[in-house]
């Protein structure tokens, strides 16, 4: 029985060209588009680095971007606490941006999560 021919050239490893996107990745294309849609800057080394909070943060609001592959999400009241107390803490209103990437239209991809108070505020000043 022969074994592996040892001396035959080894093909050249190909490119890829259709690289998967990893959920990192994933999340800050999603916060890129939140940034150039809302005029907020993106906090450098949010969730990995203690004392920046949230994803974005603009005049009025501090923003936590979440995103799927899929076609939905759980969201946990841990998380919401989380947000609202990042944003008590420097003066804003939270936020909760999702993008759901498995939804196919006529449904959005992209949602809005936000406090009630928050969402009749917003109404009531774009009313005037």
């Amino acid at each position: 029985m022969a074994g592996p021919d040892f001396n035959r050239p080894r093909e050249a490893a190909q490119p890829r060209f259709g690289k998967a996107m990893t959920t990192g990745r994933r999340g800050a294309k999603h916060e890129q588009r939140i940034a150039k849609r809302s005029g907020d800057t993106r906090v450098s080394g949010s969730g990995a680095k203690p004392g920046r909070p949230g994803d974005l943060r603009g005049l009025e609001f501090l923003r936590e971007a979440k995103t799927t592959k899929g076609a939905g999400r759980s969201i946990s009241g841990k998380e919401l606490a989380k947000i609202s107390a990042q944003a008590m803490s420097v003066g804003l209103e939270p936020i909760m941006e999702i993008c759901f990437e498995g939804q196919e239209l006529p449904t959005p991809k992209d949602w809005v999560l936000v406090p009630a108070t928050v969402f009749e505020d917003l109404v009531r000043r774009a009313n005037q």
